[in-house]
């Protein structure tokens, strides 16, 4: 397992991962802002080039819509 490190929040922002918290599939605010951080990151990693299995996904996604 990596090393964790601590961040400081504003309490508002830790209020509302908690009370985001019921709706989602995640047990704790660590794990829920840890997928926001991560999903935001992969989202803007401009240099991350796709898989063969990611554009095989994707171009069978625009051949069930018709494009291809």
């Amino acid at each position: 397992m990596s090393q964790l490190k601590t961040i400081s929040i504003p309490a508002s922002l830790f209020g509302q991962l908690e009370s985001t918290l019921p709706q989602t599939a995640f047990t704790s605010v660590d794990d829920l802002a840890l997928f926001i951080l991560q999903t935001y990151l992969d989202e803007n990693d401009a240099d991350k080039e796709i898989t063969s299995d990611e554009e095989e996904a994707v171009r069978e996604r625009l051949r069930n819509l018709g494009y291809l």
